[in-house]
């Protein structure tokens, strides 16, 4: 069985990150229904609904990994020693990118909610989808770590210690680097009319700007990981 710990990083923590979020952007909507007409807000409500959609990406993507652990794990018996450190680093980088991508698009979501239920929806919601880019650099991480975890479970390879240490840094560095998609974010949101052309590329280039940093953390640690079978 997957530990407590690992269980809670990608399970747990992803939800609970979702419902903080959520809530936020609910509380925002209720205050700006509270201060406009009920039936002018009504046929809005179905553009607010795809934040939420878009937002359940990293609780789907941990439910996936724990899975994939499960299955190792009945097929090799529970996770010890360097599998299990290397797959505890995983599951803290993955729970600090769920987090910080998810109050990226919380700020993004918040910021714009006037704009969101408005003409400029189509604007607004490539700019909510930008971080979530995040979810899935993590989970590709994850896929290239599974591959090399499954021989170092069976004995079939074994990596030196510092080997070991750098894709177990190589994962917590890369988790801190998704801050680029919040800060990003909070560049974005400081641009207003959307629909303006160019104040939809400005916005959307600060958000790309910000995602520079998440792509150098995922090479980084794509390079440690391919060491290991190197």
């Amino acid at each position: 069985m997957v530990s407590l710990l690992i269980s809670a990083l990608l399970l747990f923590v992803p939800a609970g990150a979702w419902a903080l979020a959520s809530t936020a952007v609910l509380t925002e909507y209720a205050e700006r229904r509270a201060r406009i007409d009920v039936r002018a807000m009504r046929p809005t409500r179905g553009r607010v609904a795809p934040y939420f959609a878009v937002t359940l990406t990293p609780i789907a993507f941990g439910v996936l990994l724990w899975y994939l652990l499960v299955g190792i794990e009945n097929d090799f018996g529970p996770l010890s020693g360097v599998a299990e450190r290397l797959v505890s680093s995983l599951a803290i980088g993955f729970a600090v990118t769920a987090c910080i991508t998810l109050a990226a698009q919380a700020s993004i979501a918040r910021a714009r909610l006037g704009e969101m239920v408005g003409p400029a929806f189509p604007r607004v919601l490539p700019l909510i989808v930008v971080p979530t880019t995040g979810p899935v650099f993590a989970l590709v991480l994850a896929f290239l770590l599974v591959g090399n975890i499954t021989p170092i479970v069976n004995g079939s390879l074994s990596s030196r210690p510092e080997v070991v240490d750098a894709v177990a840094v190589a994962f917590l560095i890369f988790g801190a680097s998704n801050l680029g998609y919040l800060g990003g974010a909070l560049a974005s949101n400081r641009v207003s009319n959307l629909l303006s052309p160019r104040g939809f590329g400005q916005a959307l280039i600060r958000l790309v700007v910000g995602e520079v940093a998440v792509v150098v953390g995922l090479l980084y640690a794509f390079l440690q990981i391919s060491a290991m079978s190197g």
